[in-house]
């Protein structure tokens, strides 16, 4: 309870935010587990053309974008440790890359979405959509019956719009 910057998940409410506070941490963010049966989903067509990471440039490519999209950096060495267990992509709209998927999966019939992350210039414009069809078709096309993921505020109204059903609250404390 002494170090600083120490975050602390808590699912589902089962700790008093009271006694978080009085131990010097505050909520950091909150996102909401959801989850998609795959069965009767339809390929939909996009805009984007995708590009998956497999070398050092595409990994510090990869990165870039999404410290654009989400403001914080995961380091292009750890993608480079991690893209042949985990799919990272980069959507293209032409010439230009404008965000991040990730697809892991988690078991043979469940497919982790991670980081569906558009830059700031790019938003509002249907791209994550474009980017969450398009590994929801790779989660099929690897046998995944369903698929899971975290979901920020901002991106909730994209994933319940595609079919997801809320299943648990995640709230993340951190020690100031």
């Amino acid at each position: 309870m002494k170090g600083r910057g120490i975050t602390i998940p808590i699912w589902q409410n089962i700790a008093p935010e009271g006694l978080l506070k009085s131990h010097g941490f505050s909520i950091k963010n909150e996102l909401t587990g959801m989850s998609l049966q795959l069965k009767g989903i339809q390929n939909r067509p996009h805009r984007l053309s995708f590009q998956k990471v497999s070398d050092a440039n595409s990994a510090t490519l990869w990165s870039k974008l999404f410290h654009k999209a989400f403001g914080y950096f995961i380091s292009p060495k750890t993608v480079e440790l991690t893209m042949d267990r985990v799919d990272y992509l980069i959507g293209n709209h032409g010439p230009e890359s404008i965000g991040t998927a990730v697809i892991y999966m988690d078991t043979p019939k469940v497919a982790g979405i991670h980081s569906i992350g558009v830059v700031p210039n790019h938003r509002r414009k249907g791209y994550a959509a474009d980017l969450l069809n398009h590994v929801l078709d790779l989660a099929k096309q690897q046998g995944a019956i369903y698929a899971t993921l975290q979901a920020s505020s901002m991106a909730k109204v994209l994933y319940l719009k595609t079919g997801f059903q809320e299943d648990f609250l995640i709230q993340n404390f951190v020690k100031h």
